[in-house]
């Protein structure tokens, strides 16, 4: 009778095993490397024809203790081109010129796209983390009900501007959710990705800007 009863335990204890497994799968035991990771979220930005994204940016300033706020609309193509519009200014690159309105002051300046290593394009706040940085994973937390995954970004050298950066990655559409850069004065930028579309086709017109009538027009490039 006692031999019968371990038995039985042996067989519960077994299933309770296999219960475990079935609800965790096998995936989360073999989990993906940091490395891993950041290949997914350059595959899922860069075979998306172009991404529309409701954004927050918040700054901290470290010497003073402020925070400045700022929401909009970011709009990216291939190639540097990108809109991104706030309450008061406009940004818009066809990927060679770059027109930067403010609202308040109606007054454009014109420039040309100058791509560097320490420039600070918008597609670059995504990939400037693939280059030049050692990755280790945080975790896992949830952002806006998502789950993701925390990667901390530390730079190889001591000349970068941005030497850490810490990217919370949705684990299912493999995209930047919340990206925190630390500069060398320990000035904090917080980019929170509240919303973002991959399906909209851009058009050509969507990088051009429209000077409004009467606007002051000062074109840098010359």
């Amino acid at each position: 009778m006692k031999i019968v009863l371990e038995k039985s335990i042996i067989k519960i204890r077994s299933f309770r095993i296999w219960l475990v497994l079935l609800i965790f799968p096998i995936w989360t035991i073999a989990a993906d490397s940091p490395e891993e990771i950041v290949r997914k979220v350059e595959k899922a930005i860069q075979s998306s024809p172009s991404l529309k994204i409701q954004f927050e940016e918040i700054y901290y300033w470290s010497l003073t203790g402020e925070e400045n706020r700022l929401e909009g609309e970011m709009f990216l193509g291939k190639d540097n081109r990108f809109r991104i519009e706030t309450e008061d200014q406009t940004i818009v690159s066809d990927g060679k010129i770059l027109w930067t309105y403010s609202k308040p002051s109606n007054r454009v300046l014109i420039d040309q796209i100058i791509e560097t290593d320490q420039s600070l394009l918008p597609m670059q706040i995504f990939f400037r983390f693939t280059k030049g940085y050692e990755v280790k994973s945080l975790g896992e937390e949830k952002i806006q009900d998502l789950d993701c995954q925390i990667l901390k970004f530390q730079s190889k050298s001591d000349d970068e501007l941005i030497p850490e950066i810490t990217v919370w990655v949705d684990q299912k559409k493999w995209l930047p959710r919340r990206i925190e850069q630390m500069d060398l004065s320990d000035n904090k930028s917080v980019y929170l990705l509240k919303q973002i579309e991959q399906e909209r086709v851009a058009i050509k017109s969507d990088f051009i800007f429209q000077i409004p009538e009467g606007a002051e027009v000062i074109e840098m490039q010359q």
